[in-house]
């Protein structure tokens, strides 16, 4: 047998390996493509979720700030546990809880705590707020506000 005959018989299916290696090369490459894209896409939608949550919790604590009565303010008791001002489910998907807690004869703590859920009820985000508040006496009437 001639040498060149023994060197194409020894390489018989070196072509097919190396393009089945190619072939697994290339489609892990591609997979990764898209599994970093699907990672984007998640983290994504979960910073709206949770800026969702952050701006509903944000906007009640300025609203409970803004319609709290003074006078049912200064009857919460120094220390005490918080007062529960219930649940808004004003805004789609995100659940909103305020409480109102007396810290000192002057001093309020008013928390806000928005959840974001989805359509089966499952948590996606939650954040909370919070936010020390002192009646002051108006110059003009000598009412508290």
């Amino acid at each position: 047998m001639p040498p060149a005959e023994r060197i194409i018989q020894d390489e018989r299916g070196m072509a097919l390996a190396l393009a089945l290696f190619a072939l697994v090369i290339i489609g892990g490459i591609v997979a990764s493509n898209f599994f970093a894209g699907l990672l984007e896409q998640q983290s994504g939608r979960n910073v709206l979720f949770a800026a969702q949550a952050g701006e509903a919790a944000e906007g009640e604590l300025w609203e409970t700030i803004s319609n709290s009565d003074p006078s049912a303010l200064r009857s919460l008791p120094v220390g005490d546990s918080p007062l529960d001002l219930g649940v808004s489910t004003r805004y789609s998907g995100v659940l909103v809880e305020r409480k109102v807690a007396r810290l000192a004869d002057n001093l309020f703590l008013i928390q806000s705590r928005g959840t974001r859920h989805d359509a089966a009820g499952g948590l996606l985000a939650t954040r909370t707020v919070g936010l020390l508040a002192k009646l002051a006496t108006d110059s003009a009437s000598g009412a508290e506000k």
